[in-house]
């Protein structure tokens, strides 16, 4: 695998079409032949993650304004894991 970057800044979490928080995100963007995934860690507001985590699948509107589709796959007491789900701009 190659490892294409990274992600980090604050972002917005909607669900369901409504903003239920800001999170710190750090993602690690991946590529094998030709797929492509990534993943990191989320962590801020515990509502926001909460919620996204119990909805499924969740937009993080990024720092520079594009947006991802995220899973929350794990809470522990310092934030969350998340799994992107389809392109992740720049990359």
């Amino acid at each position: 695998m190659l490892k294409l970057g990274n992600l980090k800044g604050r972002g917005r979490v909607e669900v369901q079409g409504r903003i239920v928080g800001e999170i710190d995100y750090e993602i690690e963007v991946w590529q094998n032949g030709a797929s492509g995934r990534a993943s990191g860690a989320a962590t801020g507001d515990p509502h926001a993650i909460a919620v996204a985590f119990n909805t499924g699948i969740s937009i993080l509107h990024l720092q520079d304004g594009s947006a991802v589709r995220f899973i929350v796959t794990h809470i522990g007491p310092r934030g969350a894991l998340i799994d992107i789900d389809g392109p992740v701009p720049a990359f």
